[in-house]
């Protein structure tokens, strides 16, 4: 009887926003509570099922992505090896052409 008359003094005084108080049972405060946290376990079901829904196209995606990085960094890799033989070519090509009219000419 003392536990049940201690816990309705323990009732929780609440202030709503114009500044009324008002008295909450516990009853009410943790029914709000275990709604509010049943609220937020729906929405991370709905996240882990979204999440898992798409998984497998992004992992799909993911490996698109790498073989086209591959492919890129190859043809960068091409364009300048061939950029470095052009200027290659281009540096022996003005010495042949320099001897060639030396040679040609004496």
């Amino acid at each position: 009887a003392d536990v049940a008359m201690s816990r309705v003094f323990e009732e929780v005084k609440k202030t709503d926003k114009a500044g009324n108080e008002a008295t909450v049972s516990w009853k009410d405060i943790y029914q709000t509570k275990v709604q509010s946290q049943e609220n937020l376990s729906k929405a991370l079901r709905e996240d882990q099922k979204k999440a898992k829904e798409n998984h497998e196209p992004n992992m799909k995606q993911r490996l698109l992505f790498l073989d086209l990085k591959k492919l890129m960094e190859c043809k960068l890799s091409t364009y300048q090896n061939r950029t470095d033989e052009n200027r290659g070519d281009l540096g022996m090509g003005m010495m042949g052409v320099g001897m060639g009219s030396s040679l040609g000419g004496g």
